[in-house]
């Protein structure tokens, strides 16, 4: 039973570590995005629909 509960608790980390790597990359790409905010509109609009689907 300990086992099962300190892995859910590994879980929990890990898709914390990989929200924070997503955001730092989010960030990366914003401020590349910004030079061309044609297309920044259309990412956004993705972005969106992704969160929407979670």
């Amino acid at each position: 039973e300990e086992d099962k509960e300190t892995g859910k608790g590994g879980d929990e980390l890990e898709k914390v570590k990989v929200k924070v790597m997503k955001k730092k990359l989010d960030k990366r790409k914003t401020k590349l995005l910004i030079r061309f905010p044609e297309h920044l509109k259309k990412v956004r609009r993705k972005v969106m629909m992704r969160r929407s689907r979670i």
